[in-house]
C-alpha cells in the first residue's frame, strides 16, 4: 500500500510553493475559496497518476498546460508535483513550459519516476506477470 506523507507543489496553478504534511490516518482540509485545497487535491491525484500510468492499459491524470504558474503575464518555467511516502519513497512529475535550453537550466533537479517506477514493477507487475 502506498501511504503519502508529504506533497510539495512547484509553480502549480496559483502556487508558487505549496509543502504540506499528511496525517498517517486522516488529512481534513479546511480554507476559504481559492486558498488552494482543490489544488493540492489536483496536485495529489497527478502525481499519484505515475502509480496508476504504470499498470498496463490503464491511465493515470496528468499535467495540463494551464498548470504552469502564471504571474504578471510571466508563465513559471516549470510545474512539479513531488509527493513522498510513509517509507520514505519519493518521486516526482515535472512539466516544463517548453523545451528550450534556456527553460532546461531554470528547471532544478528532481526525483523522477524511477523510484516510483521500480516500486510498482516490484511489489506489484513482476509477481503476477
Amino acid at each position: 500500500m502506498i501511504q503519502i506523507k508529504k506533497a510539495t507543489l512547484s509553480n502549480f496553478r496559483s502556487k508558487t510553493n505549496l509543502d504540506i504534511s499528511l496525517g498517517n490516518r486522516l488529512t481534513l482540509l479546511a480554507g476559504e475559496n481559492g486558498s488552494g485545497k482543490t489544488t493540492l487535491l489536483d496536485g495529489l491525484a497527478i502525481g499519484l497518476g505515475a502509480v496508476f500510468s504504470r499498470f498496463p492499459n490503464v491511465k493515470g491524470l496528468g499535467f495540463k498546460n494551464e498548470d504552469l504558474k502564471k504571474e504578471a503575464k510571466q508563465t513559471a518555467p516549470y510545474a512539479r508535483i513531488a509527493l513522498e511516502t510513509l517509507d520514505g519513497l519519493r518521486w516526482d512529475k515535472t512539466l516544463r513550459r517548453d523545451q528550450s535550453r534556456q527553460t532546461i537550466g531554470l528547471i532544478p533537479e528532481g526525483v523522477g519516476l524511477t523510484n516510483i517506477n521500480h516500486y510498482i514493477d516490484e511489489n506489484f507487475l513482476n509477481p503476477y506477470n
